[in-house]
């Protein structure tokens, strides 16, 4: 693939992982 596609594609699983790391964090957190 493409470098330039590259960079989008990381930074939107990133985000995404980061996304749900969180949600996930205040999920147990209201346990």
């Amino acid at each position: 693939m493409a470098p330039a596609l590259m960079i989008p594609l990381l930074t939107a699983t990133g985000l995404a992982g980061f996304w749900l790391f969180y949600k996930s964090v205040d999920f147990f957190d209201h346990i």
